[in-house]
């Protein structure tokens, strides 16, 4: 029981007292006398998780424009979060990375097609999506015929005559064993363009 009277608040959403510490801040006049929300955290919270399932566009593109006005404290809190949850975090990647199997696989590619400087800066999101795409077909075509397949550039990252870029236009579908046969082998049909036959 609440000895102290005055340190306790009426919520409006679920009728009940509580005591100030149930109650988030804000700014002064949004708030009561003590800046303090009209309903409890946990009303709140029920309220936000009810919006968002009503309103999921809107509430990632909220979610995106915050992120992106506070970049830095975001990318901090994430930061501090994985130092102190290490093996969560792990068990957390180990996860997604299995719900995930297109997406891990072209993150995985992007990483490598930038480091060797082969991915555009002038790439939209429209072709991010058109990249995204071709590694969700490759995961599909796997699983409907039982073939593993790749995604392939169809000129090589590291040519020997000839380098291609980590574009949508650039690449293909192909079975897993076509891919590794191929290796960085100048596409045949293109040969005649290759350098070192011009």
């Amino acid at each position: 029981m609440i000895k102290n009277v005055s340190q306790i608040k009426m919520c409006n959403g679920c009728k009940e007292a509580k005591p100030f510490a149930c109650f988030s801040t804000t700014k002064p006049g949004l708030g009561d006398k003590n800046n303090l929300r009209s309903r409890c955290k946990e009303c709140r919270s029920k309220q936000n998780l009810k919006w968002h399932h009503a309103n999921p566009m809107r509430a990632k593109e909220n979610r995106n424009n915050y992120y992106n006005s506070n970049l830095e404290k975001e990318k901090n809190q994430a930061k501090s979060w994985r130092n102190a949850n290490k093996k969560q975090h792990a068990l957390n990647n180990q996860l997604w990375k299995k719900l995930n199997p297109s997406m891990n696989t072209k993150n995985a590619s992007l990483k490598r097609t930038k480091k060797l400087r082969a991915t555009p800066s002038w790439l939209t999101a429209i072709h991010y999506a058109q990249i995204q795409e071709m590694y969700d077909v490759a995961v599909a075509k796997t699983v409907q015929t039982g073939i593993k397949h790749h995604v392939d550039h169809i000129f090589p990252l590291q040519g020997s005559t000839f380098s291609g870029l980590h574009v949508p236009w650039n690449l293909q579908v192909i079975t897993a064993f076509d891919n590794i046969s191929k290796k960085n082998k100048f596409p045949q049909e293109y040969a005649e363009f290759a350098w070192g036959n011009i």
